[in-house]
């Protein structure tokens, strides 16, 4: 496929599928490390990008946050689409934003990451990665629908627990870890899914 492209005029976008199968998963990683599931592993996948919009140097490594939906936007920009010209698009409300910036390294945009568990299991849950705080994670577990339902949190500092199998105590964060928590919470309210929301 690339030897039948010519490389100067054709960006690539290689992006992981959601995850590993339960069933391959590996140490360090548990059971709960796998597709379907909102720990590293089951949301954290590599993406890959290059072409003449990538002017980062090759080989380049970045940890923004990004998510599959902004692959929308990034083409809708390398396309030199504006997505304001798209009929019916602003009633569809899709949250995406382009990578284009994150690979010239001149990306100023407020980032975040929400990942939601919906399955046929009854398990339900909301992950939050804001790019103001890049290394932690609000986990918040419990059916958005159901209000009788309380939830529970879960947070984590991922650059010293990239595998998520300590959670921090809530009731002792202090200083960024709390800045980050609250703003999660934040977050949450502001998408509005009732995911955080107090049984009634």
């Amino acid at each position: 496929l690339l030897e039948s492209i010519d490389p100067a005029q054709t960006n690539i976008i290689l992006l992981g599928d959601n995850s590993t199968p339960g069933q391959a998963v590996q140490a360090p990683f548990g059971s709960g490390n796998a597709k379907g599931d909102l720990y590293n592993g089951g949301i954290h996948v590599p993406m890959v990008a290059k072409g003449p919009a990538v002017t980062l140097p090759a080989g380049s490594e970045t940890e923004s946050l990004v998510h599959c939906i902004d692959v929308f936007a990034t083409v809708l920009e390398l396309a030199g689409v504006d997505p304001d010209t798209v009929p019916g698009l602003d009633a569809q409300n899709v949250l995406s934003t382009s990578m284009v910036p994150v690979w010239n390294n001149t990306d100023s945009a407020d980032r975040y990451v929400v990942a939601e568990r919906n399955n046929e299991d009854d398990e339900f849950g909301r992950a939050l990665i804001l790019s103001a705080y890049p290394d932690y994670k609000c986990s918040i577990k419990g059916d958005p629908d159901d209000v009788t339902d309380t939830p529970t949190f879960e947070f984590y500092k991922g650059d010293t627990d990239q595998n998520e199998q300590s959670q921090t105590e809530i009731n002792s964060l202090t200083g960024t870890a709390i800045d980050d928590y609250n703003a999660c919470l934040a977050k949450d309210q502001a998408i509005d899914s009732g995911y955080s929301n107090p049984a009634e």
